[in-house]
């Protein structure tokens, strides 16, 4: 029943947002410099996100097999169907803003009216508000349902290795790249990200070496048991 339940609101929302998006672009754009300055908008966006997804599904796809390969054999598909899921909320919001901004210009300009320029921007930014609920809802109950719920005392191991501490050095490079690199040493975020990527790559020639097991298995049990509460702080 609870399924049920949880799918019709999903199904709800994600016709609810294809409704706004559509509504949205049968409205007016305006005059004929409106309709070309919005088409440049729309075609330059367009360029950014082929351009942006070009690199961002290479990272992806190195980050879902490491942790296919390191920490749990099904991690990497959950990884990439959260990424699918995203990369749906990110299209769907570029494009439906890229579509409500010159109407709502127009609008505004047709009827001098607050309420009704408020109406058409609101439409225009619950498509992208509704599609990070509705989607990422939507990644979870998938996730659920092709691994048959969830099993509390399951166990996982990665491919070729089971050492879940790999992601400790991930979790602490957030901190180290904030606080250390940016604000402490005044670097810029590009010249920190550098340091994050050596970082990273240094972490992968360990785990593929073999050393970074050495590493693991001379430290004492008290000590690996206090690492997950410092990472959490």
């Amino acid at each position: 029943m609870a399924w049920t339940i949880i799918l019709c609101v999903i199904v709800l929302a994600i016709a609810y947002i294809f409704f706004n998006y559509f509504r949205i672009r049968k409205m007016k754009e305006g005059t004929q410099e409106m309709v070309e300055m919005a088409g440049i908008i729309r075609s330059g966006a367009s360029t950014f996100l082929k351009t942006e997804y070009k690199t961002i599904a290479v990272v992806v796809l190195l980050v879902a097999a490491v942790f296919t390969l390191f920490v749990e054999k099904t991690s990497g598909v959950t990884f990439l169907l959260g990424a699918c899921m995203s990369s749906c909320v990110c299209i769907l919001g570029m494009r439906s803003a890229t579509y409500a901004n010159v109407r709502t210009a127009n609008k505004a300009r047709e009827t001098l009216s607050i309420g009704e320029t408020v109406k058409v921007a609101l439409c225009g930014g619950s498509i992208s508000g509704l599609s990070v609920q509705a989607f990422g809802m939507l990644g979870l109950v998938l996730v659920l349902v092709i691994w048959k719920g969830i099993d509390p005392s399951a166990t996982g191991r990665g491919l070729l290795a089971n050492l879940p501490l790999a992601q400790a050095s991930g979790m602490g490079l957030n901190a180290f790249f904030v606080y250390t690199c940016v604000l402490g040493f005044g670097m810029s975020y590009a010249n920190a990200l550098v340091l994050v990527l050596f970082d990273g790559v240094l972490f992968i020639v360990l785990t593929v070496t073999g050393l970074r097991r050495t590493i693991f298995q001379a430290i004492p049990q008290a000590v690996r048991v206090a690492i997950p509460a410092g990472i959490g702080l």
